[in-house]
């Protein structure tokens, strides 16, 4: 029986790094024109000298969320999800955590991988569900926050400067 093995990074990660200022305008610019387009509207990809190609519904959703977060300046990446198995390494990437974190989510159980030797591997897709409750529940505790802000419940309180060492001399 074969065992996926872990993929390289070159062939898991499409990324796109903080990119300079032209880069982000035209991102943004992009993502806007995205984000005029009206419900049941197709939008289509030209370029020169070829017909144009009309994008599937779920790509459109997928570009325009990367162009609005290259625009912001955020690193990008695309990957296949399937039965492919990731390091530590690259799960954490996917993430946006620390190699250490996504051991430690390992080890409680948040996150089920199984052992390629003395390597831990991860599947592919069980991060990108992990990620997905993880962005569902903060997106529930930032519309609680905003609720309760909205209600008059909860303050903003200025925080209280310590005494330190220094300060005591």
């Amino acid at each position: 029986m074969s065992h996926p093995t872990a993929l390289a990074d070159s062939q898991l990660l499409g990324i796109v790094d903080a990119a300079p200022k032209a880069a982000r305008r035209a991102a943004a610019r992009s993502a806007a024109v995205l984000g005029l387009v009206p419900a049941g509207t197709s939008v289509s990809v030209a370029v020169e000298g070829q017909d144009p190609v009309q994008l599937p519904r779920q790509v459109e959703r997928a570009l325009a969320i990367m162009l609005r977060e290259a625009a912001e300046g955020h690193t990008v990446a695309v990957v296949t999800i399937g039965q492919e198995d990731l390091t530590t390494t690259q799960a954490a990437r996917l993430l946006g955590v620390s190699r250490p974190h996504v051991v430690k989510l390992i080890d409680s159980g948040l996150l089920q991988a199984h052992r390629a030797g003395t390597a831990r591997r991860v599947r592919a897709a069980d991060v990108a569900a992990y990620k997905r409750v993880v962005e569902e529940r903060h997106a529930i505790l930032d519309e609680l926050a905003a609720e309760t802000q909205d209600m008059g419940l909860y303050k903003v309180l200025p925080v209280a400067k310590r005494a330190t060492k220094h300060a005591a001399r």
